[in-house]
């Protein structure tokens, strides 16, 4: 362990094993590895490729789910997009309700940048054990037209039964043009027989 540790402060050129270093740290179950990785992630100094790849590894390699609080309050910190779009897919790769709701909080709040607040509603959303219902809720929560259409992207990835139903409820109903067509378009790439019966119907009236 301790060489792994001093190999992620290597300053000689040899990048590559700094890269490697973070992610066997970050596979490590060992707390000196984690306070390292949590360091390097937080650091202004370190290069944003290297704090990228620590915020990686503390979402997809978090063997005691602690690492969710910790990620959770970097982004706060971040002033850095790139670092803090690392920090929405590292949180969704949590099992943590408080870090769903984390994610939920971030396509709600309508001060963040809407590029962030699409990411994440897309990872939300990729989240297959979230339960497809949370996230049929969410539309009527939507505040901009950019959030919506991305919503329908989101939507039309999930395969349950339910999201094939919210698209035929969107592509009928919504009030927005753009919203309908978008609904449409993505039912059209679904082989889900509602979706197919659906189509068949419109094309028959």
């Amino acid at each position: 362990m301790p060489s792994l540790i001093a190999m992620t402060k290597r300053d000689d050129g040899e990048h590559w094993l700094r890269e490697k270093a973070i992610f066997w740290l970050g596979d490590a179950d060992d707390e000196r590895a984690r306070t390292t990785v949590r360091a390097i992630a937080s650091s202004d100094t370190t290069p944003r490729d290297l704090r990228d790849r620590a915020i990686f590894a503390l979402g997809f390699l978090d063997h005691d789910g602690d690492n969710g609080p910790y990620l959770r309050t970097l982004y706060t910190r971040l002033d850095d997009r790139q670092l803090k779009d690392k920090v929405i897919q590292a949180v969704a790769q949590l099992d943590d309700a408080d870090d769903e709701r984390w994610l939920l909080d971030r396509v709600l709040d309508a001060t963040e940048p809407v590029d962030l607040r699409k990411q994440a509603l897309f990872w939300r959303g990729q989240h297959n054990a979230s339960p497809v219902r949370d996230l049929i809720a969410l539309y009527p929560r939507l505040d901009s037209r950019e959030l919506r259409e991305h919503y329908v992207f989101v939507l039309s990835q999930r395969h349950e039964s339910a999201a094939v139903d919210k698209l035929i409820d969107l592509a009928s109903n919504d009030g927005d043009r753009e919203i309908r067509a978008k609904a449409t378009f993505w039912l059209g790439q679904s082989r889900d027989p509602k979706a197919m019966k659906f189509l068949e119907e419109r094309i028959n009236k």
